[in-house]
């Protein structure tokens, strides 16, 4: 074939996958998307390459669905059309950390795990949401929006990076942030363009994109000190819409560097050391007594706070946010414990678990695949729109204690990201029809109760979507075929 001839000798023959046991692998993963199969899995080892490819694919007219590292599980990187995955894995580099302005550059290829071990030399943290695979990319989750736990700017949104060099459908490079600034007989030099609250509305364009409007081939990426000294604290709840009050307490007197709510199901497999991280999804399911005992001892709700002092005098100031906690539950009669009904060590298990929080992903060991219902909403929305799910799952026969919940509130709790999963076993077929019909209807009823879904991947793309306002539909159109006129770029996803 002339164009696997060309990809080999833009990439070299062993970075063109072309064997039926490969593609059937890029063609699937955990999630209710429908499979289909590349023609070829390319591997890119740098910007040029890129360009090549993505120009031989106008060429050619071939789709191109971009992947940069990692397990995916919500349908990302399945093609819509077959043609060409391009996987960013080999661009793995950390090209450079700039301690005192805090960030770092960096490559699509670079994973979490990657990225956190070689910052923690420095003294630093990324800011990593909860939930990812370690081997998941960097750039990929910040652009695709996954919210992190912590932000390093809570006034401005939980805006992460700054600068970005794009390769456009068209394989030309677009440069954001003050890269696009060309002075001295060079592009200016990163990190400048992270100032706080900067960010000009085509730089948002790309957020969100699922790859549809171009390549993202570096990024600045906002780190924050890693300090020495840190406190974790807990708070139990009976239900959802007790916490409700005390978090926007907590939240607007700025305590607290990281702020999360879990339930007893998400936090039981956090602790169970029965179960390990999966290295892919679908994963086996095993059977664990220790998770069965350990989610009828947790209370049903817990919220949990990182206190992290700063470079300098960070003893005094995690002593007067402790002091600070301490005196707002006071008057709301809460008490902030260093554990949970007794546990020793967990306080110990969560300063691990906030700089690299990927051990919640063993929930999947609990029947092997599980789909969550992610979405914004206002804080005092919530509990009504976990009520409604509840009600969906009870239409489903879904056992309300098989729910899985994480809570972040974001800008110091202006609102809320919410995600509640529902698990399956993927080798029951009735199950597996259950769990769909039962997800697709809990994303639906709580777009329709107002809120926002977090993700538009596969059937949820039809949904989101057809309550967009149509005007903002057409104008994006626009803008794809303004940027890629033979719409090469991820063909047949969001609107396109």
């Amino acid at each position: 074939m002339e164009l696997e001839e060309e990809l080999k000798r833009i990439v070299g023959s062993e970075n063109v996958l072309t064997d039926p046991q490969t593609l059937e692998r890029y063609s699937k993963d955990q999630s209710f998307t429908s499979p289909c199969r590349p023609d070829f899995v390319v591997y890119a080892k740098n910007v040029d390459e890129v360009q090549k490819i993505i120009r031989l694919a106008n060429k050619y007219n071939v789709p191109i669905t971009p992947l940069s590292s990692g397990m995916n599980f919500r349908g990302e990187a399945i093609p819509s059309q077959g043609g060409i995955i391009l996987n960013l894995s080999k661009m793995n580099k950390i090209l450079e950390i700039n301690k005192k302005e805090g960030w770092v550059l960096i490559e699509p290829g670079v994973t979490y795990a990657q990225l956190q071990d070689e910052l923690e030399k420095h003294g630093l943290r990324v800011m990593i949401p909860f939930g990812v695979h370690p081997s998941k990319s960097v750039i990929s989750s910040i652009i695709e929006g996954d919210p992190s736990i912590a932000a390093a700017s809570f006034e401005y949104g939980n805006a992460l990076y700054m600068d970005l060099e794009i390769v456009l459908p068209t394989g030309d490079i677009y440069r954001l942030g003050k890269w696009k600034v060309y002075v001295n007989g060079r592009w200016g030099t990163p990190g400048g363009g992270g100032i706080i609250g900067e960010k000009g509305a085509e730089e948002w364009l790309w957020e969100g994109a699922q790859g549809t409007l171009g390549v993202i081939t570096k990024m600045v990426v906002k780190v924050e000190h890693l300090s020495n000294v840190r406190k974790v604290f807990f708070i139990t709840f009976d239900s959802l819409k007790e916490f409700v009050e005390p978090l926007r307490r907590i939240q607007r007197k700025e305590l607290g560097l990281d702020c999360f709510v879990l339930n007893s199901f998400n936090l039981a497999a956090i602790i169970n050391d029965e179960w390990a991280l999966p290295d892919s999804l679908p994963c086996e399911s095993i059977p664990s007594a220790k998770f069965d005992k350990l989610r009828k001892k947790l209370p049903k709700w817990v919220l949990i706070i990182h206190l992290s002092g700063l470079p300098y005098f960070p003893e005094d100031k995690v002593a007067y946010e402790e002091a600070e906690l301490r005196r707002t539950c006071e008057e709301l009669n809460l008490i902030p414990s260093s554990t949970v009904v007794g546990m020793e060590g967990l306080q110990d298990v969560f300063l691990k678990e906030i700089i690299r929080p990927w051990s919640v992903l063993k929930k999947a060991r609990f029947k092997g695949a599980f789909h969550d219902v992610a979405f914004y909403s206002k804080l005092s929305k919530v509990y009504e729109l976990y009520d409604v799910i509840e009600e969906v799952a009870k239409k489903y026969d879904y056992p309300l204690d098989c729910i899985g919940a994480f809570l972040l509130p974001i800008e110091r709790a202006r609102y809320c990201y919410c995600e509640f999963d529902f698990h399956r076993d993927p080798k029951d077929p009735e199950d597996s029809i259950r769990v769909r019909e039962l997800w697709l209807e809990a994303n639906e009823v709580v777009m329709n109760r107002g809120a926002l879904l977090a993700r538009s991947y596969g059937p949820l793309a039809e949904i989101f979507w057809k309550r967009v306002d149509p005007i903002y539909v057409e104008k994006l159109r626009a803008l794809k075929r303004e940027l890629d006129p033979n719409n090469i770029m991820n063909p047949g996803k969001l609107c396109f």
